[in-house]
């Protein structure tokens, strides 16, 4: 008798802590899951101010590759194109180490063209309406001036942001 009450002990110790685990592993990847989607909505509506802001300051998409290749490359963060006294364009880079790009997205003229690529996405790629229907629109006032697109990366994560993960 006294077996079989240590057999049923240990089992159901052993279902709990099965349990628990399982339910730990679970709400470890349910936490990751939901931020690395926080992370890439920020992403997504910080690239969209961006180009928009970009848009309006100067009327075209002319210099937006050159203005994020510098921004990505440039070990000082360079200056939001709306700001006061940033008409001019970017300054040049004076070295640094390159940076990865923050944001997964490329960006597609009102033709389909795209104006700023990220693999495997080249200039002046043409992209069909039925993969920009899947994109963004950039709107400018009431016209839409062109598509941000996904390009399927995750943005990656700042010191604070891994710290978090690391610590959840």
């Amino acid at each position: 008798m006294r077996s079989l009450a240590t057999k049923l002990l240990l089992a159901f110790l052993a279902v709990s802590l099965i349990g628990m685990a399982l339910a730990s592993v679970l709400a470890r990847w349910t936490t990751v899951q939901e931020f690395d989607r926080l992370v890439l909505e920020r992403a997504h509506n910080n690239f969209l101010d961006e180009v928009t802001t970009y848009y309006q300051t100067h009327g075209s998409w002319s210099g937006v590759s050159e203005y994020f290749q510098q921004k990505f490359q440039s070990s000082q963060p360079l200056p939001r194109p709306g700001d006061p006294g940033n008409l001019r364009p970017p300054p040049q880079i004076q070295g640094g180490a390159p940076r990865l790009p923050p944001v997964p997205f490329i960006l597609i003229d009102r033709n389909g063209y795209v104006v700023h690529a990220l693999p495997p996405y080249r200039l002046g790629d043409y992209i069909p309406p039925e993969q920009l229907a899947r994109g963004t629109p950039v709107e400018v006032g009431s016209q839409v001036v062109g598509t941000m697109l996904a390009t399927g990366g995750a943005p990656p994560l700042n010191d604070q942001e891994q710290q978090y993960l690391d610590r959840t």
